[in-house]
């Protein structure tokens, strides 16, 4: 009866209403129907609202299920204290009137609507932060990592767990002066930074920093936004490229005949090479 003198009441107001008889029915229609809210008695026909309560807040596809538990025999402090603490969005204590009802369920399911939006942001902030090919790190104001992307786990050879437990100190190479400035920023920003982070099996990384402080509450600082790109393959490049340049200076420098570069059109002499100076006695003027 009270069921449903409470449905009739919801339907008034607009809102679609779908009712059990038993804790098991109702578990099978929220997961039927991923319901924006779950009005649930705590004793019932077939067990505790408790148990039930337990499952639909243990279950990921409910997560944005929201759950009030209602009692007119359960209604003691531990009763109530007992149904928050184990997921339960709020507690009812009956007798209540329909007006009060209404205004429960309306301010519950703005609640509601506000963290299950809150939720697909930082879904959404997850998803694009692990689709980049940049390793980027939440770092605490004690040096502590907070929040790492799959990037930079798979660049450093650590797991998850393993990497939340290091401090940023322990990552960056002992001989990297910047260890005495990453928490201490000058405008508060810095920019493709190159140094040195040492990998799970020792091997020696390098990569290009860029870092923000993140502000808190009352614009402190909460810690700093890290972006790590590895450019150890650049590095390697720029190696070769270097080596690769010494060698043809060596043997321009060398070689007795003159040879020269210019440019595509051929309006621009680039370089000559010294066996003009010793063939003619000029130096070339470009």
């Amino acid at each position: 009866m009270v069921r449903e003198v409470f449905a009739t009441c919801l339907r008034k107001e607009g809102y679609e209403v779908r009712e059990a008889m038993t804790g098991l029915q109702g578990l099978e229609l929220a997961r039927k129907h991923l319901p924006s809210l779950v009005l649930l008695d705590v004793r019932l026909p077939d067990g505790s609202g408790i148990d039930i309560c337990k499952q639909i807040k243990g279950d990921p596809a409910l997560a944005d299920v929201f759950v009030a538990l209602c009692s007119g025999e359960a209604t003691g402090e531990e009763h109530k204290i007992g149904g928050l603490q184990i997921g339960a969005d709020e507690y009812l204590v009956k007798p209540f009137g329909m007006e009060e009802l209404l205004a429960r369920v309306r301010t519950l399911l703005r609640l509601r609507d506000t963290t299950a939006a809150l939720r697909a942001s930082e879904e959404h902030y997850r998803r694009l932060v692990d689709i980049l090919p940049d390793a980027i790190c939440l770092i605490s104001p004690q040096g502590r990592l907070v929040s790492v992307n799959s990037q930079a786990v798979a660049m450093l050879g650590y797991d998850t767990a393993e990497l939340l437990n290091k401090n940023i100190f322990d990552l960056i190479a002992a001989d990297e002066s910047m260890q005495a400035d990453i928490l201490v920023l000058k405008n508060r920003i810095i920019r493709d930074v190159e140094c040195t982070l040492l990998k799970k099996n020792g091997e020696s990384l390098q990569i290009e920093l860029s870092a923000t402080v993140a502000s808190g509450k009352d614009g402190q600082n909460a810690g700093l936004v890290c972006v790590a790109r590895d450019i150890t393959k650049r590095k390697e490049a720029e190696k070769i490229l270097r080596d690769s340049e010494e060698r043809f200076r060596q043997l321009a420098d060398n070689i007795r005949e003159v040879f020269w570069m210019t440019d595509v059109s051929k309006s621009e002499m680039i370089y000559v090479s010294p066996a003009y100076e010793e063939i003619w006695g000029l130096i070339p003027l470009f």
